[in-house]
């Protein structure tokens, strides 16, 4: 969408001026647009369509933000979920080590786990547990 050739394009066609009802007919119509065609970015109402160059520019700021953000959560929650399955493989390890053979039951539950802390409590826990019980499994 190329919107400050549009107004400038209607600029041409339409004066604010001279046709005050038009022009606010105009920026009616173009306002929904904007807000359809970027809805994450809370585009604002425009209070005068001379203002859309400096809008474009900053719809398009704000896309680039979000993307970028976007991107950046995707990382960490990537992060967080390889922490995650890394902890339950590795307190899996300590209870296999720890009690032997691990009943079906015990292992979906610490593969539900998606809490780092909880995590982190369970493998304290199996140090000095006598069973799964103690640990709060099974």
């Amino acid at each position: 969408m190329d919107i400050p050739r549009l107004v400038k394009g209607l600029g041409g066609l339409l004066s604010k001026k001279e046709d005050p009802e038009l022009w606010q007919a105009y920026t009616a119509w173009v306002n929904p647009l904007l807000r359809r065609n970027f809805p994450s970015l809370g585009v604002p109402e425009i209070m005068d369509l001379e203002e859309a160059p400096m809008l474009e520019e900053n719809v398009r700021e704000w896309e680039m933000k979000l993307r970028r953000e976007e991107r950046r959560e995707g990382r960490q929650e990537g992060r967080q979920e390889g922490l995650v399955e890394g902890m339950q493989k590795v307190l899996l390890r300590q209870m296999g080590l720890r009690f032997g053979r691990l009943p079906q039951v015990v292992r979906r539950q610490v593969e539900q786990i998606a809490s780092v802390k909880e995590l982190e409590e369970l493998s304290k826990k199996v140090l000095g547990a006598k069973s799964f019980r103690e640990m709060g499994l099974g």
